[in-house]
C-alpha cells in the first residue's frame, strides 16, 4: 500500500512535466472577459482621451449655439456572413440607446436625419468572427475635426446573432 501512495505523487510530477498541467485558476486568468456594447459606452465616457476631446467638442458646439457635441452612428457591417446588416441591428439601436444615455451627444442617423448636419464625432462598428469562431464587435470613434481615430474597443456582441 505504501509503494501504492509514494507513486500516485511521483506519477503526478512526472505526467505534468510531460503532458503540461492545467489548473482552472490558470486557465480563468488568461482568458480576458470581453466587455459588453454597454460596458464599452460606460469605460469611453471615462477614458482621458475621450475627456480631451469631449472638452474641445463641447466647446466647440456651445459657440455654436448647440448644448452638446453631435454624433453619427454608422450602421454596424456584418463581416461575418451574407445576410447584410439587418442581422445586426438590435447591436445598433443598443448602441444608440447607450450612448443617448450618457447626456453627453445629440446623435443623428445617417439613414433618418432630414438636415445636414455636420457631427464632431462619428462611430462605426463591424461584426467580426474570429478564428476560434467567437463573434466580437469591434467598435471606433473618429474625431472629424482632426481625423483621427481616437477610441477603439473590441467587445462581445450583446445580442444573439442567430436570431
Amino acid at each position: 500500500m505504501k509503494k501504492i501512495l509514494v507513486l500516485v505523487p511521483v506519477f503526478s510530477v512526472v505526467s505534468c512535466g510531460m503532458l503540461g498541467c492545467v489548473s482552472q485558476k490558470t486557465t480563468s486568468d488568461s482568458v480576458q472577459k470581453r466587455m459588453t456594447i454597454v460596458e464599452a459606452v460606460e469605460k469611453l465616457v471615462v477614458d482621458p482621451m475621450f475627456s480631451e476631446k469631449y472638452a474641445t467638442a463641447l466647446e466647440n458646439a456651445k459657440k455654436q449655439g448647440k448644448v452638446r457635441p453631435v454624433v453619427t452612428i454608422m450602421r454596424i457591417e456584418n463581416n461575418v456572413d451574407e445576410s447584410g446588416d439587418a442581422k445586426t441591428s438590435q447591436m445598433y439601436r443598443r448602441l444608440q440607446s447607450v450612448i443617448r444615455k450618457t447626456a453627453k451627444f445629440e446623435i443623428v442617423d445617417p439613414e433618418k436625419s432630414i438636415e445636414d448636419v455636420s457631427p464632431d464625432f462619428v462611430m462605426s462598428g463591424e461584426l467580426v468572427r474570429e478564428e476560434t469562431g467567437e463573434l466580437s464587435l469591434n467598435l471606433d470613434i473618429e474625431d472629424m475635426q482632426s481625423g483621427t481615430v481616437f477610441w477603439n474597443e473590441v467587445v462581445t456582441p450583446s445580442d444573439s446573432f442567430g436570431r
